[in-house]
């Protein structure tokens, strides 16, 4: 198994970047050195250890064939009831290790409850499918509430198809003991038809759905967070204790036509400013919080999501890697807020090599940007993403304060002189956001919205196209977020390419933001007007980049090397910055290219 160790890779690399968001100089005094550049290995994700099966104990399930009155233990002898299979788990013990297998192709209806039982990371209890075939994949567990309930870590979760059309969930870990529920996998499952009521002949993603059918598909009253493919919380009482999860991976599952949210991986023992609900009383990130750590969100792919995509909340030392999510908030309405792939009050964390794509904004509904970095967060690698045809935008930067009670170390309440609790409005830490070596093409609105107080984007070496077909389009958006008044700064923009298609006047709405810089980017296609403005000054670019500008977007992440500029200029011209990486969006090396824009050269599908 990979050591746990890659993790501190995160806030290393973090800690290096952010040092090097800045130009290096190029005057030099004589005699002093020229900078040495440093290019930093992009780092993939850790993987689990596998399992050796010897001591292990099989048992088979046949919907069709088989009886809970036979043994199991073989194909011939396999049990038929998921109450059979539920028996069973809560026999499992460290010294018992066993592995439980449902026939592919068999239909079980009711809830599979996975919990009561103990196992150890080495031999973790298995449940899987068994006899696929090209057409069955799977085992299916058709859920009236939820289909499979997760109570405990020492587990890995495959082969199943899970639905629950007028239900809560496909998948909930629910953590119902203190302390950290550790070594989760959950790999290679089909979650569809959640809260999702669509028995229609066509694509439900092809259809222009009004306020009406949206809420017919899925009805307000179970339009929220706790409904969704997969769904996760740490929903101990503060009589029993904090909890949280350690050491999860959440890989290469299928998620289709799920409502409201294709996951939310949440917490009861997270709060903090900007986070306002949960037991814990906090006092810092150090003391009475209890964030999750070492999430690893990979290869999934989502589609038709009624809401958001993929949610990740108060973790750290995480990855959301290799993942697409197309046509997120599909059933949106007025008075929510949804978005493709988003984090809030996360640190030490990278998010790359994902799609975002097709996220909707209709009736009313708002955001609708293919990616999100919300409150609270900080030390954030995002990276190597391809977000386009977004209604929304390309990405969404947000924070807030939140009204809390003020709690000393002890998690006791600090009163004032008079004896009344001190309470405060106070934000999370947001700050330090590397934007590196990202494409985002045609997306409805702005390619950036800032919302609050948002602190250190370094947002360098993007390929940006933009539609340029809306009068007084806003490029980049900066606006207060819930009246809090305090602006966000600090933020650089440097080696990017930023081309319209249309020239329709847009610009840079930066009104909203105290510290900023605009060098060594390319502007072209855009008004006339839009080259007046103070960001783009003598220290920017206006040629042509020779971007070869499809019809529109492709989908998948080799779609956008079609947004690989063709000029020579563009692979010269770039900005020596003190940190880089050793490869661009297209995994091509480079090292000594001083480049513009996302890729270091042509890129080649």
């Amino acid at each position: 198994m990979k050591k746990f160790l890659v993790f501190i890779l995160t806030a290393v690399l973090a800690a290096g970047i952010f040092a090097g968001c800045t130009p290096s100089e190029d005057d030099v005094d004589p005699g002093i050195q020229e900078p040495v550049y440093t290019y930093d290995e992009v780092s993939t994700s850790p993987d689990y250890a596998e399992v050796d099966l010897t001591g292990y104990t099989t048992y088979y399930f046949d919907a069709e064939n088989g009886s809970d009155g036979s043994s199991g233990l073989s194909e011939s002898e396999a049990k038929r009831s998921l109450d059979a299979a539920n028996s069973l788990v809560q026999t499992v013990t460290e010294d018992t290790p066993v592995r439980i297998l449902f026939k592919a192709g068999g239909v079980w209806t009711g809830k599979l409850t996975l919990g009561g039982f103990t196992a150890t990371a080495e031999k973790p209890l298995i449940v899987d499918a068994y006899g696929q075939t090209e057409t069955e994949k799977y085992a299916r567990i058709d859920g009236s509430h939820i289909a499979l309930e997760i109570n405990a870590g020492k587990l890995r979760v495959s082969g199943l198809e899970l639905t629950a059309v007028t239900g809560r969930n496909g998948i909930f870990v629910n953590v119902v003991t203190p302390g950290a529920l550790t070594d989760l996998v959950i790999s290679g499952n089909y979650i569809h038809d959640v809260n999702f009521r669509y028995d229609g002949e066509e694509d439900v993603t092809s259809l222009d759905l009004s306020r009406k059918e949206a809420r017919d598909i899925c009805p307000d009253s179970t339009y929220t967070y706790g409904h969704g493919a997969i769904v996760l919380e740490t929903n101990t009482s503060e009589y029993v204790g904090p909890s949280w999860c350690e050491d999860v991976w959440i890989e290469n599952n299928k998620i289709e036509r799920v409502s409201r949210v294709g996951m939310f991986l949440t917490s009861s023992w997270a709060r903090r400013p900007g986070m306002n609900w949960g037991h814990n009383h906090y006092y810092d990130d150090e003391t009475n919080y209890y964030p999750h750590r070492r999430f690893v969100i990979r290869g999934n792919e989502l589609t038709a999501c009624g809401g958001d995509g993929i949610v990740l909340l108060a973790a750290r030392d995480s990855w959301i890697e290799n993942n697409t999510c197309y046509y997120a908030q599909l059933l949106g309405r007025t008075g929510f807020y949804n978005a493709g792939i988003w984090t809030h009050s996360c640190a030490d964390t990278v998010i790359q090599y994902n799609e975002a794509a097709y996220t909707q904004k209709d009736n009313g509904a708002g955001d609708g940007q293919g990616f999100d970095i919300d409150i609270g967060n900080s030390d954030i690698v995002f990276r190597y993403n391809y977000s386009h045809d977004n209604e929304g935008g390309g990405i969404l930067f947000c924070n807030t304060s939140t009204l809390e009670t003020v709690y000393d170390e002890s998690g006791e309440i600090v009163l004032d002189d008079m004896g009344i609790p001190v309470i405060e409005y106070r934000f999370s830490e947001w700050d330090r956001v590397m934007v590196s070596n990202n494409v985002f093409a045609d997306n409805a609105g702005p390619v950036a919205t800032c919302n609050g107080y948002v602190n250190g984007i370094c947002f360098v070496q993007n390929t940006v196209v933009v539609l340029g077909d809306e009068p007084n389009g806003k490029v980049i958006s900066t606006n207060d977020y819930n009246n809090s008044m305090e602006m966000g700064g600090g933020w650089t923009f440097y080696n990017n390419i930023f081309v319209a298609r249309g020239d329709a006047y847009s610009y840079l709405d930066m009104q909203f933001c105290d510290s900023y810089e605009f060098k060594n980017n390319i502007f072209f296609g855009f008004s006339d007007a839009f080259y007046s403005q103070d960001a783009i000054d003598e220290g920017n670019f206006t040629y042509d980049p020779q971007i070869p500008l499809p019809e529109r977007a492709e989908g998948g992440l080799t779609g956008a090397y079609a947004f690989a500029a063709q000029a020579a200029a563009v692979y010269t011209d770039g900005m020596d910055i003190d940190v880089r990486y050793k490869l661009d969006y297209a995994s091509q090396d480079a090292e000594n290219i001083d480049y513009i824009g996302a890729f270091c050269k042509a890129a080649d599908k």
